[in-house]
Order: structure tokens, then C-alpha cells, then sequence
């Protein structure tokens, strides 16, 4: 008897342990909206300010979303060799963010984007892409906090600050480096879709 009750102690204990596994990134990540929308960043580009224009979208799950974005601009000019050229910069990449309390009328606002792209010095700011005098591949990291602000059940706005992180110059004239493409930056980020 005594073996049938510890027996059976054991399989209750057991199914206690398989029946209350933790819970998991993936296992609760259920997929509640999508969202697209553009923003605006203002920061420095070879000491001049000026203002990046992009746009993206992601899957929102529970608490943190997770997709794409674009972001460029044709600001500033520089002076090489006597002749001016406009700086032209833009990448693309994922987009990662979270929210919380996401149903407050004002909450956390958190995200980050990774990506890819150039930076291309061109004589004129309608010429091709191809035809930039100098070019060179970078590596772009911006992350960022602030507030959003429930507009409409599917429209929010984020007012953040964060840092722009600008590396792989290695391809333009030996005076540029990382850091006069890198440089605090302050967001507007406008989303609109389900949450």
C-alpha cells in the first residue's frame, strides 16, 4: 500500500512539474495587431542639424512589436578639394520596440533599430545614387526612449531621444570618421494600425 500511495505521490508531482511549465518568450508570443506609419529624427550630420525622414512596420505582440524600417536624408553639405558636395545617408533594417502600459493614455515608448546602408557624397542632391562622387557602406544602431501618447485606438504618437550610432566609414576621404555621422538624436514616431 505504502508503495502504491508514494507511487502515485510521484506521478501527481510529476504531472504538477509537466503541467506548470514556465512560460516562454515564444510560447506567449501571439501576434495581437500590425502597424506602419513614418517618423522624423533630428540630429547632427558633420555638425549641422537637420532632419532624417523614414518610415516602418512591425508585428505588435503582447508588450513589444518587431518588423522593418527605411530612414535617409540629404543634409548636410561638405566642402572637399574646393567643391561642395551634399551628403546623402540612408539605411534600413529590423525594428524592434516595447510598450508598457500600452493601454494607458501615456506610457513607456521603447525601441531600437539595426540596419544597413550609405553614405554617398554626391555633386547634386537630384543626381543617381550611382553616380556619387564618393560611397561607402555603413552600419547603423538607434536606440531610443520616450513617451507615446494614445491618439485613437489605432493611432499613437512617440516623442523620444536617443543616439544615433554611425560605424564602417573606412571608404571616404580619410577626414571622416564614425563620429561625424554619429550624434544624439531626438524622434517623432507616428504608428498607425492595430495594437
Amino acid at each position: 500500500m505504502k508503495t502504491i500511495v508514494l507511487s502515485l505521490g510521484f506521478l501527481l508531482g510529476f504531472w504538477g512539474i509537466v503541467s506548470a511549465q514556465e512560460e516562454t518568450l515564444f510560447d506567449n508570443a501571439r501576434v495581437v495587431g500590425a502597424f506602419g506609419g513614418p517618423f522624423v529624427e533630428y540630429g547632427e550630420i558633420l555638425e549641422e542639424g537637420g532632419v532624417m525622414v523614414g518610415g516602418g512596420g512591425a508585428l505588435q505582440f503582447q508588450r513589444f512589436f518587431f518588423g522593418g524600417y527605411g530612414i535617409g536624408t540629404n543634409f548636410p553639405q561638405t566642402l572637399i578639394d574646393d567643391d561642395y558636395y551634399t551628403v546623402n545617408l540612408g539605411h534600413g533594417g529590423f525594428w524592434l520596440g516595447y510598450t508598457i502600459p500600452s493601454h494607458k493614455l501615456f506610457h513607456v515608448y521603447a525601441s531600437a533599430k539595426t540596419g544597413w546602408g550609405r553614405i554617398r557624397f554626391k555633386e547634386d542632391r537630384s543626381d543617381k545614387d550611382s553616380d556619387a562622387i564618393y560611397s561607402d557602406r555603413i552600419f547603423a544602431f538607434t536606440p531610443e526612449l520616450g513617451v507615446e501618447v494614445n491618439v485613437t485606438d489605432f493611432f499613437r504618437v512617440a516623442l523620444t531621444g536617443g543616439y544615433h550610432l554611425v560605424t564602417d566609414v573606412d571608404n571616404l576621404p580619410a577626414e571622416y570618421s564614425d563620429d561625424d555621422f554619429s550624434g544624439f538624436m531626438g524622434g517623432l514616431t507616428f504608428r498607425f494600425g492595430s495594437f
